[in-house]
């Protein structure tokens, strides 16, 4: 039994020009020790799906229209806020994409990270919520912990303000933790770190992650299953190594065909995908890659159906890839 279950999960943004939807019928299952990744360039709605997860997004401008998220048989959506308070943080953590700005800049790490223990731990004493919080910043590598309380996010280095916000999303030991682009700005060396820390974690604990990144390179090494998302719905999914062998959607076979590899031919242009995630007042019911892709045809003025290609792949397009084709073309782009 999966720990979440999405249901045909859809967002609207009331704009001024009218109303857009900007999560379509987005559903999906996460299971206990398990990490899934979303992937897709920026502007695809993935972390506005992570923060609808929790009702993070600012009412009234964003309207949950339909779907449900269940956990443990609640529906998220439609928890009183008093009950879903004590969901947020405690048993579903996050750990935001830029800590200069999730951090409050005026009070201490400790005092932010006694705030988390004094709301959901009521009955701890002063001296156990300091020792707690000397434990938590000590696991996930913060050397001199204890002073490090005392000190404002600024006096901290990028590596070292992440890993507070992985300490502050881990206080309370969650079920469910969601990464939303946490090595953005960070350099190759701090971000492996990162990276490790939270397989480390997510291996001690039994967590299950949400991991957001437009990186398919973190996606292969840190993901057991991939969610690949355009313009606000799902296009594909998949265990993370069909993802790679066998994409079915144009989309994903961009993505995989813009990566560098060690193979191609130094100071050649990179291979891109023509074109930008169409704006909130371009979204339309057809096929929103159409605009982009080579094997587009009339048949893409309808929204796709999901097809299942097998167990853990399914896939939304009117053309998909086969197997023996994106394997093909993906090993001829290897060779060149």
């Amino acid at each position: 039994m999966s720990l979440l279950t999405v249901d045909q999960l859809s967002v609207e943004f009331t704009l001024d020009h009218g109303v857009a939807s900007v999560i379509d019928q987005v559903s999906f299952e996460l299971n206990k020790g398990e990490i899934l990744g979303i992937v897709g360039e920026s502007g695809c709605g993935k972390s506005v799906t992570a923060m609808s997860l929790l009702r993070l997004l600012p009412e009234p401008s964003a309207h949950y229209s339909h779907g449900r998220v269940l956990f443990e048989g609640s529906d998220l959506l439609t928890l009183p806020l008093e009950q879903l308070r004590q969901i947020r943080g405690k048993r579903v953590a996050v750990i935001f994409q830029e800590p200069m700005t999730a951090l409050n800049p005026v009070h201490t790490i400790g005092r932010q990270l006694a705030e988390i223990y004094r709301l959901h731990f009521s009955e701890l004493k002063d001296h156990e919520v300091i020792a707690r919080s000397v434990d938590i910043l000590s696991r996930v590598g913060i050397s001199d912990a204890e002073q490090k309380l005392s000190e404002f996010p600024h006096q901290l280095s990028g590596g070292q303000r992440q890993r507070v916000m992985i300490a502050m999303a881990l206080a309370c030991e969650p079920d469910i933790l969601i990464a939303d682009e946490p090595t953005t700005a960070l350099d190759v060396t701090i971000q492996a770190q990162i990276l490790a820390l939270i397989v480390e974690l997510q291996r001690e604990r039994e967590l299950a992650v949400i991991f957001i990144t437009h990186d398919l390179g973190v996606i292969a090494q840190l993901c057991d299953r991939v969610m690949v998302m355009y313009a606000g719905r799902v296009v594909e999914t998949a265990d993370v190594y069909t993802l790679f062998d066998h994409p079915a959607h144009p989309y994903t076979l961009g993505l995989l065909n813009a990566l560098p590899r060690l193979t191609d031919t130094p100071k050649t242009l990179l291979n891109t995908i023509d074109g930008m995630v169409p704006a909130l007042s371009e979204l339309n019911e057809g096929c929103r890659f159409r605009n982009r892709c080579d094997h587009a045809s009339t048949i893409c003025d309808d929204k796709p159906r999901t097809d299942t290609l097998s167990q853990q792949h399914s896939v939304a397009c009117w053309h998909p890839r086969s197997a023996n084709t994106a394997t093909s073309h993906t090993q001829s782009e290897d060779a060149s």
